[in-house]
């Protein structure tokens, strides 16, 4: 199969670093004025687990991840970010993804869902 690269500029090659997931979700948290306990509850995970994510102490699993991007309101592009923070992908995969949704956002989503359904 044949990747199509023309709805994209030419990317320079460099390594983007994983997001700090637990900051993240913290910044997000407080800007929606919600506490640990309300958010652990809509995502359907114990506070105590929240807390160890939200200290970078435990890496959420992908369902809390998705019931944490659910519960925050989270949209796109750091609901893919967030996920691609997460150790589901090898390395090479998730740098180049990241590396796309760091320099084009919502138009390098929009190109890889293209992508997908042609």
């Amino acid at each position: 199969m044949a990747i199509k690269t023309s709805c994209l500029p030419q990317a320079r090659k460099r390594v983007v670093t994983k997001m700090d997931i637990g900051k993240a979700l913290v910044k997000r948290r407080k800007e929606r004025g919600l506490k640990q306990g309300e958010v652990a509850q809509k995502a359907q995970i114990h506070q105590s687990t929240l807390s160890r994510i939200e200290q970078n102490q435990e890496a959420p699993g992908k369902q809390a991840l998705l019931g944490l991007i659910s519960a925050l309101d989270i949209t796109e592009p750091l609901a893919s970010k967030l996920m691609l923070s997460c150790d589901y992908l090898p390395d090479p995969w998730k740098n180049a993804l990241l590396q796309g949704l760091e320099k084009y956002g919502e138009n390098f989503l929009n190109c890889l869902e293209k992508l997908i359904h042609d």
